[in-house]
């Protein structure tokens, strides 16, 4: 039998600064994470799991009888806060402990880190016809200003989320931004103004780092056979799920054009198995070619 060591921090759910900083203490007593560390640099960026499930700042948990804190807003300022501490990043005057950044490698490579967690709406159905927040204004934009200033040869969007995949919260609403196939709606605005932008801009050799997920692949997004049209040959957008834990593919991915060209899916009777029975899941991204 697997059995996890549990310390006090482990025994309740993270509310205050110090219970949020001890999450991440916690894992530094596991020794495959501390070589890890010392062996390979991190590019740190947060989704739900550092304060809650699928958490969303304007979120009650009202009826979770595990919190005395109820509001998600002050919930991941305390986690924010703990987050910084633990994974230094280099921080933005006008914005501090802000997520979102650029992270240039030479001529080769700029990586957008992007933040799909702190500026969203509520987890709603995601059917609003005005669209609802899924970056925000500034995040959007700072975006689209990074990528058209950039002269790197590729340029990486790492995003917490996939961008072309169906993610439930509960049984009605959307955790994650896509739809399926019809029209752009909700958090989909968002996205589809990303890669309009990327399209009218001519922005070539993009790929999406994207997470959440608990399997590894890579996506092609042939744009002839995308519902929304929004990209040209030479800068065909690709998805990939790296380093995460095992999980079979969810069946609602969206339909209308992503085709898998690396999947690497180790699993058992699409159930989660520990890594220590040999099950586990990692990619190594290399560059891609652009296809015909």
């Amino acid at each position: 039998m697997w059995k996890n060591i549990v310390t006090s921090a482990k025994s309740k759910v993270a509310e205050t600064l110090d219970e949020f900083r001890s999450q991440h203490l916690y894992n530094y007593m596991d020794r495959n994470v501390q070589a890890f560390n010392a062996r390979v640099p991190m590019i740190a960026q947060w989704d739900d799991h550092e304060v809650t499930n699928n958490w969303y700042p304007n979120e009650v948990l009202a009826s979770d009888d595990r919190y005395v804190v109820k509001s998600t807003q002050l919930l991941s300022s305390r986690a924010a806060h703990a987050f910084h501490e633990m994974m230094p990043t280099r921080q933005s005057l006008s914005e501090p402990m802000r997520i979102y950044r650029k992270v240039s490698y030479g001529p080769l490579l700029d990586i957008f880190v992007i933040d799909m967690r702190t500026y969203r709406g509520d987890n709603t159905v995601n059917t609003e016809a005005e669209g609802t927040p899924f970056l925000g204004a500034d995040q959007l934009a700072w975006l689209k200003r990074e990528m058209i200033n950039s002269t790197a040869t590729w340029k990486v969007i790492a995003s917490d989320m996939p961008i072309g995949m169906m993610v439930r919260d509960g049984e009605t609403n959307m955790e994650n931004g896509a739809n399926g196939d019809g029209p752009v709606l909700g958090r989909e605005k968002d996205i589809a103004a990303v890669l309009s932008f990327i399209k009218s801009a001519q922005i070539a050799n993009t790929v999406w780092l994207t997470a959440d997920v608990h399997y590894t692949a890579a996506h092609h997004y042939p744009p002839i056979v995308l519902f929304f049209r929004t990209s040209n040959r030479s800068g065909s957008s690709y998805r990939a799920h790296c380093m995460r834990a095992p999980l079979a593919p969810p069946t609602t991915t969206i339909p209308s054009g992503p085709r898998c060209v690396s999947p690497n899916i180790q699993t058992r009777d699409r159930r989660i198995c520990h890594p220590a029975t040999g099950c586990s899941s990692s990619a190594r991204l290399i560059s891609p070619p652009i296809p015909a």
